[in-house]
C-alpha cells in the first residue's frame, strides 16, 4: 500500500465533451506517489477501479473514451495506464497503438480491462505491448493483484523509495467486494 499521506487521489471524469469535467482534477502531492489513467466509458467501473487505487495510495484520473485519453497521455505523465477496448470515439487498442508509438510513452505500462474475453483479443493486447489483460466480470481482488504487480514491478526498475504495497486487511475486505460486469 502506497502512504496516503504522501499521496492526493483524485478522481476526473471527462465527458464526451472534453472541455465539461465533472469533478475537479488534482494532482499527486509527492513524486513517490504513482498516478494512474483509467480510460473507461462506464462511469460505475471506473469509479470503482478508482476506489480501490486511492484505497492502494494510487492517485488517479478518467478518461471516457479514447479521443480524451489521447489528449491525457500527450499533457501528462503516468505511472499506470488501465484501458477498456471498447471505447466511444477511439477504440482502446488505438490508444494501446499510439501510447506504443510515442517514444516518451513506450516505457509505461498498459493494462486492458475489457468484456472482449476472446483469445485473439488478449493475443492483440499482448502483442502490442500491454503487461496485463483482465475481462470483465472480474474481482476487485484480481485488480489490484495486478496493480500491485504492475507497480512493484515499475518501482524496481525506476525506484524512488520502497514502499510496501499492501495490507492483508485492505486484501480481505476487497475480496469481499463484488465482482464488476
Amino acid at each position: 500500500m502506497f502512504a496516503l499521506d504522501h499521496c492526493l487521489a483524485a478522481v476526473t471524469l471527462v465527458s464526451n465533451c472534453s472541455t465539461v469535467p465533472f469533478v475537479s482534477m488534482s494532482m499527486p502531492m509527492s513524486p513517490t506517489c504513482p498516478f494512474a489513467l483509467i480510460i473507461e466509458d462506464h462511469r460505475e467501473v471506473a469509479e470503482s477501479m478508482c476506489r480501490v487505487l486511492e484505497r492502494m495510495g494510487v492517485a488517479a484520473t478518467i478518461a471516457r473514451d479514447g479521443e480524451a485519453a489521447l489528449k491525457y497521455v500527450e499533457a501528462m505523465h503516468f505511472d499506470l495506464i488501465i484501458v477498456d477496448i471498447l471505447l466511444p470515439r477511439v477504440n482502446g487498442f488505438e490508444v494501446v497503438r499510439a501510447i506504443r508509438l510515442n517514444p516518451h510513452l513506450r516505457a509505461v505500462p498498459v493494462m486492458i480491462v475489457s468484456c472482449v474475453t476472446d483469445p485473439e483479443a488478449q493475443a492483440q493486447g499482448a502483442a502490442m505491448g500491454a503487461v496485463h489483460y483482465l475481462c470483465k466480470p472480474f474481482e476487485m481482488f484480481e485488480f489490484q493483484a495486478r496493480v500491485e504487480h504492475i507497480l512493484k514491478g515499475r518501482m524496481m526498475r525506476s525506484p524512488p523509495a520502497a514502499v510496501p504495497l499492501s495490507n492483508p486487511d485492505d486484501t480481505a475486505r476487497l475480496k469481499r467486494s463484488e465482482p464488476i460486469h
